[in-house]
């Protein structure tokens, strides 16, 4: 005859082996779970209720199996019931379980892992988007019940295994902290170990992976457990940086320095731009010209620009740039012979009168267009109007030129002949 052996640990609720149906209740936020057990002709299930906020009654039986529930917690709008089943006839001993209901009450899995003898689910854990279930084996010497090891598996969302970590070690102490499962020994504050949402062992005197004055352009997660110092701060089991800056962290008296810059994008420094422009950045505290600028602002007034951006600990990025009035329809130093109109970017005054553009100049005479921009910028540009003549350009001062000196040639070739 097999051996049944009933795994007696300090629990939330500890089943009574009489055919009395055993009630638990747990308190999750604004509403109640109650677990009732339900005793079979070959076997114990149990129904669940939930109190309050859309209640629901389920019931969990199977024939041939004893399911001595632990608890229960609500991630995801699923509640999932975990502790331990004996099956008939298949194994001596309890095995570990999990039973997982949607928000209506209807089933959605069941797992049962056998890592060896006794086995319970102590507890389950979401962090980042996954499950960690903690699972405690026992052994069995000759009646007396003994902790044999821990188990961590990891499920995903849709609860298939990922990973498994095995800890030999009885652990006393279990806290979760910033998506951190954080391990002591000992009943303190002081954790030897733990997990991040990868089931990775982060040992209390690790070493940081990061190099002395080191530049990240994105944002980074300082991966430690206990305490450390961050710029003269004290913080604690991990710390996600986005905000650019120079970083001093000091941990397990050991420095590392490093910088943290914003993608800045849309300006290139020292350019020359002709039209508009739209700067974008991560993070960060950014200012154009002494103003405050926000991201994704389109910048299109002519100008000397200084675009600045700030963070944590004097960190400050400096970047110049010049937008031009992208002047058409003039040159500077130009004689035209007809009407001309002028587009240009910016704030406009011809002979010192405020213009608007486009600006059409008709009448015959003397101009100085001058455009101004923000930080005094100034551009300036001489021309004449003279109705019906040509424009007077380098090339046509040089055409003309050729044609007189062909004239006098032609002359000079004419007063030769005749004297001969």
């Amino acid at each position: 005859m097999k051996k049944i052996v009933f795994l007696m640990l300090l629990v939330l609720v500890v089943p009574h082996k009489t055919n009395a149906a055993e009630t638990r209740t747990y308190d999750l936020e604004n509403y109640k779970i109650i677990i009732e057990d339900i005793y079979l002709e070959t076997g114990k299930g149990f129904t669940i209720e939930k109190q309050g906020v859309s209640p629901f009654l389920a019931t969990h039986t199977i024939e041939g199996r004893d399911y001595n529930i632990k608890g229960v917690k609500n991630y995801n709008d699923l509640f999932i019931v975990y502790g331990s089943v004996h099956i008939h006839n298949v194994d001596t001993y309890y095995d570990a379980v999990f039973i997982v209901f949607n928000e209506a009450g209807e089933l959605i899995s069941e797992d049962i892992t056998d890592h060896g003898d006794l086995e319970e689910n102590e507890d389950i854990f979401f962090l980042d988007g996954v499950y960690i279930l903690q699972t405690t084996e026992h052994t069995d010497i000759s009646g007396d019940i003994r902790y044999k090891r821990n188990h961590f598996t990891l499920y995903d969302e849709n609860f298939n295994i990922i990973n498994h970590q095995i800890i030999n070690t009885e652990i006393n102490n279990i806290s979760f902290v910033n998506n951190y499962l954080l391990f002591s020994y000992d009943y303190d504050d002081f954790f030897e170990f733990g997990f991040d949402s990868s089931l990775n062992i982060i040992e209390h005197d690790d070493r940081l992976d990061i190099l002395q004055n080191e530049i990240f352009f994105e944002p980074l997660y300082l991966n430690f457990i206990n305490d450390g110092i961050l710029n003269g701060d004290t913080i604690s089991n991990g710390h996600k940086i986005d905000y650019p800056g120079n970083y001093k962290f000091i941990y397990n008296k050991n420095e590392y320095n490093f910088i943290l810059k914003s993608n800045v994008s849309g300006i290139t420094c020292d350019s020359v731009y002709t039209d508009q422009v739209m700067i974008t950045f991560d993070y960060g505290n950014a200012t154009l010209n002494n103003d405050i600028y926000l991201s994704g602002s389109i910048v299109s007034k002519p100008g000397y620009y200084q675009f600045l951006l700030s963070g944590a600990n004097g960190y400050v990025e400096e970047c110049n740039f010049t937008i031009t009035c992208n002047m058409d329809g003039v040159s500077n130093n130009n004689v035209y012979d007809s009407d001309i109109e002028v587009i240009f970017n910016g704030e406009g005054y011809l002979n010192n009168q405020f213009v608007n553009s486009p600006l059409h100049v008709k009448n015959d005479g003397d101009y100085i267009l001058k455009i101004r921009g923000e930080n005094d910028y100034l551009e300036t540009y001489f021309f004449t109007l003279e109705e019906g003549k040509e424009d007077v350009t380098f090339i046509n001062f040089i055409q003309k030129f050729d044609i007189v000196i062909l004239i006098v040639v032609s002359l000079s070739t004419l007063v030769i002949l005749k004297k001969k």
